[in-house]
């Protein structure tokens, strides 16, 4: 009797996660988170008897420092993809899109507390002037 070959069935292979990228629907929900955070600080964080052009300031270097993130998170987000812990979140953003959004949010929100803390360091250390006095 010949041996007969019997071929075995192979394993499906597991398929390969999908890489990070950012869609064009993590920039429009960004902007529009930043759009959002914008219209709360120049409503509600700015004194409406000072000028318009420093009532814009803060909310121009809040969206500054939100995209800032947005642009960081899209350089590492494939390198983010590799780390423990995180990683997952990062992968799952490929389908999901919240992650973005969210991080660019946290990244506007720095750049805000950095300017709040600068304006109360320069309060606190910053010579004042006074009225009455000029120089000759």
């Amino acid at each position: 009797a010949t041996p007969t070959f019997t071929p075995t069935p192979t394993p499906t292979p597991t398929p390969l996660p999908q890489p990070p990228v950012l869609a064009s629907t993590d920039l429009s929900r960004s902007l529009l988170g930043l759009l959002g955070l914008g219209v709360l600080v120049f409503v509600l964080m700015t004194p409406t008897r000072s000028s318009l052009e420093t009532r814009l300031w803060p909310v121009l270097l809040m969206i500054a420092a939100g995209l800032t993130g947005y642009v960081l998170y899209g350089i590492l987000a494939v390198q983010l993809a590799e780390v423990d812990g995180i990683g997952e979140l990062v992968r799952q953003n490929a389908d999901t899109h919240w992650l973005t959004p969210l991080v660019t949010a946290a990244f506007a929100l720095l750049g805000l507390g950095g300017l709040v803390l600068a304006r109360l360091i320069q309060q606190k250390y910053a010579p004042k002037e006074e009225e009455g006095e000029e120089e000759s």
